[in-house]
């Protein structure tokens, strides 16, 4: 077996077809938002989900210090969105997109979906 470097991985990765969300939370460092394609549902009773970051993101940072979040599961045609919230941390302003904001937590407009989560 031939040994991947982690860009190749990523590279073979990419063409995994899954569901997109952006995930976003208010830290220290203001407003951060992340495109994910790790989120899981975990359990009805009590309703759970699961999201996978890296934890040395602004975003996960993010939602360490407020312990709640936003996911906004997207359209088939905000792929620029999502995009725009796999960049780096410094290109993700929310002022570029239409970021809506309910009790605290940030929402993409027009999403397919939107949860506000608590983190457990």
């Amino acid at each position: 077996m031939t040994s991947l470097t982690s860009d190749q991985f990523r590279r073979a990765m990419s063409h995994f077809a899954t569901g997109v969300a952006v995930v976003t939370a208010r830290g220290e460092e203001g407003e951060q938002g992340a495109t994910i394609s790790a989120l899981s549902s975990v359990s009805l009773d009590p309703l759970m989900l699961l999201i996978c970051l890296n934890r040395r993101s602004s975003t996960c940072r993010a939602i360490e210090h407020s312990g709640r979040f936003g996911v906004s599961i997207l359209r088939q045609s905000q792929e620029a969105v999502a995009m725009h919230f796999a960049g780096p941390a410094k290109d993700k302003q929310f002022d570029d997109y239409c970021i809506r904001q309910e009790d605290g937590l940030f929402f993409v407009c027009d999403a397919l979906v939107q949860i506000g989560v608590e983190v457990v």
